[in-house]
């Protein structure tokens, strides 16, 4: 019987013995495992010398597959890992196989591999994979190796892809905002991916900009990191935490954003640093709208002060209805009553109804000279608003008062308190501007000049009033030619281009007052000699007239005049 035995680690796998037959003992399955290498084969038989022979044992078919090396590393997102990972291929005693084929292959975090997947083991058994670029997204990558019929395949590596360097700002919060009120935005950096830049920390000199200060001058602000409000455009400093700064809890520091100016329409808050901004699609937009009603404008039809007027002339205004901050109230649709520290004669009262908080247009007209205001309060409400304090100006000196009285005195001497005149214009002003020449007569008698002029013979009716712009004016109708006749000054007269005509020829009367909005109204009453059928004319300046359909007027010649008074047509 022979025995065979082998050296070093290696191990004998079949039968280890065999039988001689005729000298001879042949081993018919008997082999050496153990890792590759040269060892030496021992046959020995009882005391029979032992004989030996050297062996070399080769590496078996691949059987196994492992990581080698470049597992749970850590690079910058979009940039390759600094080891490509690589695998190892064994047969069944972890004898390194050469020329078996890996396949490595991204499985998640969306990276890349350059330029194959598929690489063939080498003498040591290892297999590298091509060059690993993670994907761009921050987080967990994973990349394969796979050979087919291999114990451990597929083999899985890990990388952890990291944010880069800051590339911008995000600005992020409510869409929706009311004028006076505050929102906590939170500032977000960005790397060149859209990852949260979490290296950029600390405090940061950041400048809002976007929004612009409300009508009244308010100029919007977001807090520092100690609470203080900073106007936009000025430097504000900001913490930021692994790239994020919000308003802590509990607290208004660190990013509370205060606007004042209401708009129709968003805007954009920008914001930067001086090196990375947050503009386009990563700012914020935000619509702003009025606080609650707070106050009326009175303005012009333009939004702009009122200048001088002159007393009795018509102008227009508008009435806003305005925040605190002065943003118009588009939500406000009620009435307001117009009132003035002047007497008003057209316009008091209440207005029309507003749309998107804006009056319509409403014409008046005060009297009373000096400075004064028009006041708007909302019908039934307390919110209320005055104009800017404008300059009413006597119109043209038509009266003459007495503004003192004379006291009785020694007779021949000079009165102790002498008499004042007044000029004073159709509503009772004093024209200080007037210069006349007044003279002191006793009641027994009066003087009059004639016009020096031809031609005014058959004037009749002469009507004094003033017109739209303030200026006193004469009206007449001239019963020689039947056509109406203005003068600014008495003595120089104006043919209209308007009479009465050939049917309606006779004209009783002309009277002057205004209409139901103040505006002034010269008033003529013509009548049908033939049937005392009467017309009435209007004229607003006393050079252009139109007829009016009246009604209620009788057909006879009782009714010869019209008159104004106390702001009615008898």
């Amino acid at each position: 019987m022979v025995t065979a035995s082998v050296s070093g680690s290696a191990t004998l796998v079949g039968t280890n013995t065999a039988t001689a037959s005729n000298g001879v003992a042949t081993f018919t399955d008997l082999g050496v495992s153990g890792t590759a290498g040269t060892y030496t084969l021992t046959f020995s038989s009882g005391a029979l010398t032992v004989a030996t022979q050297s062996i070399t044992v080769t590496a078996g078919a691949a059987a196994n597959i492992a990581i080698n090396d470049g597992n749970n590393q850590t690079a910058t997102v979009g940039s390759a890992v600094a080891t490509a990972p690589s695998v190892i291929v064994t047969d069944a005693q972890g004898n390194a196989v050469q020329g078996t084929s890996v396949t490595f292959a991204v499985a998640s975090g969306g990276g890349s591999l350059a330029p194959s997947g598929t690489v063939t083991t080498d003498a040591s058994g290892i297999a590298t994979s091509p060059a690993w670029t993670l994907g761009t997204t921050a987080g967990s990558n994973t990349l394969t190796a796979t050979s087919s019929g291999l114990t451990g395949s597929p083999v899985t590596f890990t990388a952890t892809g990291e944010p880069g360097t800051a590339a911008r700002l995000v600005i992020t919060g409510s869409a929706t905002q009311t004028a006076g009120s505050s929102q906590d935005l939170t500032i977000t950096a960005r790397d060149l991916y859209n990852n949260t830049a979490t290296a950029y920390s600390g405090d940061k000199s950041l400048t809002f900009s976007g929004a612009s200060t409300a009508p009244d001058g308010t100029a919007p602000t977001v807090t520092d990191k100690d609470g203080n409000a900073v106007d936009f455009g000025d430097p504000t400093a900001i913490t930021f935490t692994a790239g994020v700064a919000t308003v802590p809890n509990g607290t208004t520091s660190n990013g509370a954003m205060t606007l004042y100016e209401a708009k129709t329409s968003a805007i954009d808050i920008q914001v930067t640093d001086g090196s990375i901004s947050a503009a386009g699609i990563y700012d914020l937009s935000v619509t702003v709208s009025a606080a609650t009603l707070d106050s009326f404008t009175v303005t012009t039809t333009t939004y702009t002060d009122i200048s001088s007027k002159t007393a009795g002339e018509s102008f227009e205004v508008r009435m806003r209805a305005v925040d605190e901050y002065l943003n118009i109230d588009g939500t406000f649709t009620g009435t307001v009553d117009l009132a003035s520290s002047s007497t008003m004669i057209r316009g008091d009262g209440v207005s029309g109804a507003f749309t998107n908080g804006l009056s319509p247009v409403t014409t008046v007209s005060l009297t009373t000279a000096g400075s004064q205001t028009i006041t708007a309060t909302e019908t039934g409400g307390s919110a209320s608003g005055d104009s800017n304090a404008f300059t009413v100006m006597p119109g043209v000196g038509v009266n003459l008062a007495v503004a003192s009285q004379p006291s009785g005195g020694q007779s021949g001497a000079a009165l102790p308190t002498q008499p004042q005149g007044q000029v004073q214009d159709f509503f009772g002003n004093a024209v200080s501007a007037a210069s006349r020449t007044v003279s002191v007569t006793e009641p027994s008698g009066e003087t009059w000049s004639r016009l020096a002029t031809t031609g005014y013979g058959g004037f009749k009716h002469i009507t004094y009033g003033v017109n739209a712009s303030g200026d006193g004016r004469w009206v007449a109708f001239n019963d020689g030619n039947d056509y109406f006749y203005y003068s600014d000054d008495g003595a120089t007269w104006t043919q209209s281009a308007y009479g009465v005509g050939p049917t309606y020829s006779a004209l009783d009367s002309i009277s002057y007052g205004t209409d139901a909005q103040g505006d002034p109204q010269w008033m003529a009453n013509s009548r049908r000699p033939s049937n005392n059928y009467i017309r009435v004319k209007i004229s607003s300046d006393g050079s252009t007239w139109s007829n009016v359909t009246s009604t209620g007027l009788p057909s006879g010649g009782i009714n010869r005049t019209l008159v104004y008074g106390n702001g009615v047509w008898m």
